[in-house]
């Protein structure tokens, strides 16, 4: 299964599509509030294990926000290749 990585990871190649170990099934996506161009933006992304704390989706599908501030911070996962 691969995610889409920040080019902040330590092995996130040039395609920012990585890789994840057999371990995985989701990928995890945090967006912060940017009042400069008055939307959230990417802040990390990355393969993601620790699903059963965080209530992740068990089928393919959208994002499921896990975490969130109003008009700060963003914290969702989601299941399946690329997702």
């Amino acid at each position: 299964m691969r995610c889409f990585c920040s080019s902040t990871v330590n092995d996130c190649p040039e395609s920012r599509q990585k890789q994840c170990d057999p371990r995985t099934s989701h990928c995890l996506l945090l967006l912060t509030w940017d009042a400069d161009s008055n939307r959230f933006v990417e802040t990390f992304q990355d393969c993601w294990h620790w699903t059963d704390r965080f209530g992740c989706p068990k089928e393919p599908g959208p994002c499921h926000i896990f975490q969130e501030t109003e008009k700060k911070f963003k914290a969702c996962c989601c299941k399946g290749d690329l997702c």
